[in-house]
């Protein structure tokens, strides 16, 4: 059972995740650590390096996550070459 929230948890500051590890992003996305990898190296995802550790640009991840196609436009474009074929 969770408390109610007083005012004074509304006046804390909530964190915001800025960056993702390798395999958080995969987890978040439902891609492979290696495709997350992939795209870093092909600078299709903005990275930064602590060390070695690849973070992942969150708003990169996000932009990149929404330029993907959804189901729909891939079926409409291979019905499309099916028809023009």
């Amino acid at each position: 059972m969770t408390r109610a929230r007083t005012p004074d948890d509304l006046a804390t500051p909530v964190a915001v995740q800025i960056s993702y590890s390798v395999k958080q992003a995969a987890a978040a996305t439902g891609m492979s650590e290696w495709t997350i990898r992939d795209l870093v190296r092909r600078n299709r995802l903005a990275a930064r390096y602590a060390g070695s550790q690849i973070l992942v640009d969150a708003e990169s991840l996000a932009s990149y996550y929404n330029s993907l196609p959804s189901e729909r436009q891939v079926e409409r474009e291979c019905a499309a070459n099916r028809r023009s074929a």
